[in-house]
């Protein structure tokens, strides 16, 4: 808008100038080629700071300086005095174009030029010469106001255009923030979803595999013992119905602590408890070095919890172990577990995933896991973790 307002004043101008200019050259007859050369001259370079220098102060302003300078020479050879009508033209450009301070000095050599001029054509006739004056100041200051209107319209524009085009740009970019926020989102929700299925996973791996693996074993220790000593069959039996029992309850505890994102409340006490279930169901030997003064954080107990239910897991169902040796001492800046078996071993590990499980858990805690195996010498489990503080 401010571009096509600033066009259309200086094509009316223009189109005066072209008018004032052929009528001065028309109305002298005999300078009226020296007339049209200046004319041509100012037209050229009035077209070039208009519409290439407008941008550039100092340029402008010197090309506004040669179009007075030419002016006054075309003045001062009119005979007729129509060249006064170029004068309150030129006030357009100046206050159009030109700073303020600029612009003042450029209509005030304007208006000296015209009354000099003024003076010239009405010279015996003095008796107009005030009348004319008064014309010619009200002309000046008349054009200078609807310029100067002109301008603060123009300036009132661009702040608008400038307003709007940062409201766009502030609007794409909200837009572009909104749909990363909304990209962002749904990966943290997929990743929340997939965390979740992951902890529900491994919880009912770690509960169900372990009160699985010890029913078996104390059925298959009740179908041994079925033949020749019922009592001790009936009294395995019992005790694989009192472990359904247990693991049921441990299932819907597991739910619980899903449900309310709590965990056990003495981790300590949950490995004894379970190392001490663990020899009472299935019979092996169970070796326990627990040291009680090591401060557990809830992250810690859980994951020392779970690896050693899924280290006796292992160890019964694949070890086919009758020992285990667990053990859980402090170090400097953390703390050292591991549990050993004395079952047949492997000679290589194919990690499934309960192993994976407490790879994953006790990569999230900063710690280590290392696992050592050999065919016929048993099955270890070492994890370090960092100094946890209750």
């Amino acid at each position: 808008m401010t571009l096509n307002v600033r066009i259309i004043m200086h094509t009316v101008n223009y189109i005066a100038f072209c008018i004032t200019l052929f009528a001065v050259s028309l109305l002298s007859s005999q300078a009226r080629f020296l007339l049209l050369l200046f004319s041509f001259g100012f037209l050229s370079n009035y077209t070039v700071h208009t519409f290439l220098l407008y941008e550039k102060q100092a340029a402008c302003l010197f090309s506004s300086l040669v179009d007075l300078v030419v002016v006054g020479v075309i003045m001062a050879m009119d005979p007729s005095g129509a060249s006064l009508f170029l004068g309150p033209f030129l006030i357009g450009d100046a206050i159009l174009d030109l700073h303020a301070q600029s612009a003042t000095l450029l209509v005030c050599v304007d208006f000296g030029i015209c009354v000099t001029k003024l003076f010239n054509v009405l010279h015996g006739r003095m008796v107009w010469f005030l009348p004319c004056l008064l014309l010619c100041a009200a002309a000046f200051v008349l054009f200078s106001l609807i310029f100067m209107l002109i301008k603060r319209l123009r300036m009132q524009n661009e702040r608008l255009e400038n307003a709007l085009r940062d409201s766009m740009v502030e609007k794409v970019q909200a837009q572009a923030r909104r749909r990363e926020l909304e990209v962002a989102y749904k990966q943290a929700v997929q990743a929340s979803a997939a965390d979740a299925r992951n902890r529900i996973a491994r919880e009912i791996h770690d509960t169900v595999g372990h009160t699985l693996t010890t029913v078996l074993v104390e059925l298959e220790a009740s179908h041994r013992l079925i033949g020749r000593d019922s009592s001790r069959a009936m009294e395995k039996l019992t005790l694989a119905q009192e472990q359904v029992r247990t693991g049921l309850h441990a299932i819907r505890a597991s739910v619980r602590i899903l449900e309310e994102d709590k965990s056990l409340l003495d981790p300590l006490n949950a490995m004894e408890t379970l190392l001490q279930d663990c020899a009472a169901h299935t019979g092996i030997t169970v070796t326990c070095r627990i040291d009680r003064n090591i401060p557990l954080s809830k992250q810690a107990g859980d994951i020392l919890y779970t690896c050693l239910r899924e280290g006796l897991t292992n160890s019964l169902r694949h070890g086919k172990s009758t020992a285990v040796e667990c053990a859980l001492v402090r170090e400097e800046n953390g703390l050292r577990f591991s549990l050993s078996d004395n079952g047949a071993g492997a000679t290589a590990v194919s990690p499934g995933f309960g192993i994976r499980a407490m790879q994953s858990r006790v990569e999230q805690a900063n710690g280590s896991l290392r696992i050592q195996t050999e065919k016929g010498k048993g099955f270890s489990i070492r994890i370090w973790l960092p100094a946890f503080a209750s």
